[in-house]
């Protein structure tokens, strides 16, 4: 029995231990930190595009100054053409009455001016007056169409993004062929990039990039169709783009951003 005792007290019993399901606590964890990551990408994908915006926003604002140039350039320009005009209307005068003071009849009919000395006075008198009547309308028509251009960029600086998108509508819909169409259906494509309307802004940028393929807006709307690929996880149609930047506009600043998104593709 002393023995059985000693033994029984020199025995530690042990209590069972908890079963833990491990695999459901390191669950959730993974799952918040999965979640914490894509939350960060999306507000570092909203910050590369707001800051996208304020860089062609300033492209845009040192466009419009160089618009303004141009425009004062073109009205010095027609300034002196009408000026030239007039110095030939003027000439042209002088010499007809020249002609016609010229005593090649007797004194009793040189008081009175030649028919044919007459016309070409007004013949030149009205090619000046239909050719500035054409370039008053011509001119007339493009500054209203810049005046009306340049009267939507400060809802888009200001990101009232849902007023410029009707704004540029409208635009296009009145001046669809004008000198600022392009420039239109670009900002209407990054309004809709920006608020991640990636349908409407492919759209766009496609016009851009197929209508003008000239302009200096088609490599740039190459890259952002390159960009919503990559966004949507369209790698291969992304890298396609990316590459016809690089083929077509080499030594551009769309290149130079098209190789770095090829290469965050790899």
């Amino acid at each position: 029995m002393a023995v059985s005792a000693i033994t029984a007290w020199a025995t530690p019993t042990f209590a069972a231990a908890p079963v833990v399901n491990a695999s459901s606590g390191g669950g959730s964890a993974a799952d918040a930190r999965i979640q914490s990551l894509e939350q960060q990408v999306e507000v570092r994908n909203r910050v590369i595009a707001d800051m996208q915006i304020q860089i062609t926003t300033l492209q845009e604002e040192l466009r419009m100054l160089r618009g303004q140039v141009e425009e004062q350039e073109f009205k010095l320009s027609q300034i002196l053409d009408r000026q030239r005009d007039l110095y030939r209307d003027i000439d042209s005068r002088l010499s007809a009455l020249n002609q016609a003071s010229t005593p090649s009849l007797p004194a009793a009919n040189t008081t009175t001016p030649t028919t044919t000395a007459e016309q070409p006075v007004t013949t030149v008198t009205a090619q000046v007056a239909t050719t500035t009547a054409k370039n008053t309308v011509s001119a007339k028509d493009a500054q209203s169409e810049a005046a009306a251009y340049d009267a939507i960029f400060p809802l888009v600086r200001n990101r009232q993004y849902a007023e410029a998108v009707t704004a540029y509508q409208d635009f296009l819909k009145t001046y669809p062929n004008g000198k600022n169409a392009q420039n239109a259906h670009y900002w209407l494509g990054q309004v809709y990039y920006v608020t991640s309307q990636w349908e409407e802004a492919e759209t766009q940028f496609k016009v851009v990039a197929t209508r003008y393929v000239d302009s200096s807006r088609a490599s740039d709307a190459l890259l952002k169709l390159g960009e919503i690929e990559k966004r949507r996880g369209n790698a291969d149609a992304a890298r396609a783009y990316f590459q016809q930047v690089l083929s077509k506009y080499a030594g551009t600043s769309a290149a130079q951003a098209a190789q770095k998104s090829l290469q965050d593709l790899r």
